[in-house]
Order: structure tokens, then sequence, then C-alpha cells
């Protein structure tokens, strides 16, 4: 809790908004995974077919 990278960075997220997923309590420093996303949820897009084709050579 004295180390001033994690300071910055929670400082950083202040005004930001975390997925629905998850919890951030930045004053308290304290941060909760509530559950798994759902995939709507991702920001990142994510195309399973090319992945599942990539690992399956």
């Amino acid at each position: 809790r004295n180390l001033a990278f994690i300071r910055e960075n929670l400082e950083a997220m202040k005004g930001r908004k975390v997925g629905p997923w998850l919890s951030l309590d930045v004053e308290g420093m304290k941060g909760k995974f509530l559950r798994l996303p759902e995939r709507e949820e991702l920001a990142l897009p994510v195309n399973e077919q090319l992945v599942v084709e990539f690992y399956s050579r």
C-alpha cells in the first residue's frame, strides 16, 4: 500500500469505469473479481473460431 506506482495507477483509475464483473474501491485500495464476464461485455473483439483453428494445427 506504500508503493508509489500502485498509488499512481489507482489515481489514474479514478473516474474510469471497470467492467460490471469487477468491483474497484480506489480509496480503500481494494478490487474484487465478482464473476466471469459475458462475451458481450468484453471490449476486445475475439473470433473464437480463429483461435480454435490456430491451436488445432
